[in-house]
C-alpha cells in the first residue's frame, strides 16, 4: 500500500492539501458566524417590529411618520438609526432605519466581514456588508434631495 502511495504524483499531494485547508478554513468561518446569530436575530427582530410599528403609526396618522423615535414607546428602537421620510409610502426606495453598529458577520471567503441590517421602506431587511452600505446611505442621501426638489417644485 505504501508503494503504492508514493506513486501518487506530488502535484496531486498538493492538491490534496489545498482542499483540506480550504474546508477547514470554511469550517472555522461557519463556527464564527454561528455564534453571532443571536445578535443578528434580534438585530432583524427588531427591525420588522420598527417596520410594523411605523406602519400602524402612519395607519392611525394619515400616513405620517414620526420625526424621531424619542419616547417610551420607540425604546426598544434605540439600536438603530432612524431615517424619517416625509409620510408613509413616499417612495419605496428609500432607507427608514439601520443598525448604528456594524453587528452582522458576512462570509466573504476567506473572511469574515461586518455588515449591517438595513430597513427599507418596502418592509424588507436587507444585510449589507459596511462598503456596501456606505454605498447605499450615499444613494439614499442623493434620492432624498432629488426628491425634495421635486417636491419643492
Amino acid at each position: 500500500m505504501l508503494a503504492r502511495l508514493s506513486d501518487v504524483p506530488m502535484l496531486v499531494w498538493v492538491i490534496v492539501g489545498l482542499l483540506l485547508l480550504t474546508g477547514a478554513r470554511y469550517v472555522q468561518l461557519r463556527l464564527r458566524r454561528r455564534r453571532n446569530r443571536a445578535v443578528e436575530r434580534r438585530s432583524v427582530r427588531g427591525l420588522r417590529l420598527l417596520h410594523h410599528g411605523l406602519t400602524t403609526f402612519a395607519r392611525f396618522n394619515d400616513d405620517r411618520v414620526p420625526t424621531s423615535l424619542d419616547g417610551d414607546d420607540w425604546a426598544f428602537a434605540r439600536a438603530y438609526a432612524f431615517c424619517p421620510v416625509p409620510r408613509w409610502g413616499f417612495d419605496s426606495r428609500l432607507v427608514i432605519a439601520y443598525d448604528r453598529d456594524a453587528r452582522h458577520q458576512l462570509m466573504e471567503f476567506p473572511m469574515l466581514r461586518l455588515g449591517r441590517a438595513v430597513l427599507l421602506a418596502t418592509g424588507k431587511i436587507a444585510v449589507v456588508s459596511e462598503a456596501q452600505f456606505e454605498q447605499l446611505l450615499a444613494a439614499d442621501k442623493r434620492l432624498r434631495a432629488k426628491l425634495a426638489e421635486s417636491d419643492e417644485s
